[in-house]
């Protein structure tokens, strides 16, 4: 785990660039928050990996690519102290609608782009997922202002999210502002 930067995340899209050829690639997971926060706190941009995929058209020997040379164990993270984990824009699937539309802009100095999950999103999607890691990351963007609360519950209503998934991710959202409140004890 380290604290990485929004030049690494650029450094990371352009040789995901150079090995592959592709220029475009979304950015999901907590390493998203460099597009819209380079300057977030540390708990927000410490991560062993940047999670990314495709934007177009992404194919399983791109993924194989970038997995071989730049994922977990790979020399690229003996090197760089952290890996490159493709994905697939499955993992979008239970996202609210509209996050396409949401995604940031990052230019690589050698020609990649990084469309990366806005703000909101990421929340929604942490709150989602519910890990340990999740909540602990979702309290932390709520104790810095990146997002509100009621952000996600608005975002909720407005997109119809299903009554079960809405109220597990509201649970979720209860937790991180219960532990901020604690926090502030």
């Amino acid at each position: 785990m380290r604290t990485l930067s929004l030049a690494e995340l650029r450094f990371a899209l352009d040789r995901c660039r150079e090995l592959t050829g592709v220029t475009d690639f979304v950015i999901v997971g907590s390493q998203a928050i460099l597009g819209s926060f380079p300057d977030a706190s540390v708990a927000l941009r410490t991560s062993q990996d940047i999670d990314l995929f495709v934007r177009r058209g992404a194919t399983a020997e791109v993924n194989k690519l970038i997995y071989a040379k730049f994922g977990p164990e790979s020399e690229f993270e003996r090197q760089e102290g952290f890996y490159i984990e493709p994905m697939g824009e499955w993992v979008m699937m239970t996202s609210l609608p509209g996050w396409q539309e949401r995604l940031v802009k990052v230019e690589a100095p050698g020609g990649a782009v990084g469309w990366c999950l806005s703000p909101l999103d990421i929340a929604y999607n942490k709150a989602e997922a519910g890990r340990e890691k999740d909540i602990a990351y979702l309290t932390e963007m709520f104790r810095s202002g990146i997002v509100r609360p009621s952000e996600i519950k608005t975002a909720m209503n407005a997109a119809k999210t299903a009554p079960d998934a809405a109220v597990i991710v509201d649970e979720r959202v209860q937790e991180a502002i219960r532990r901020n409140t604690h926090a502030g004890s």
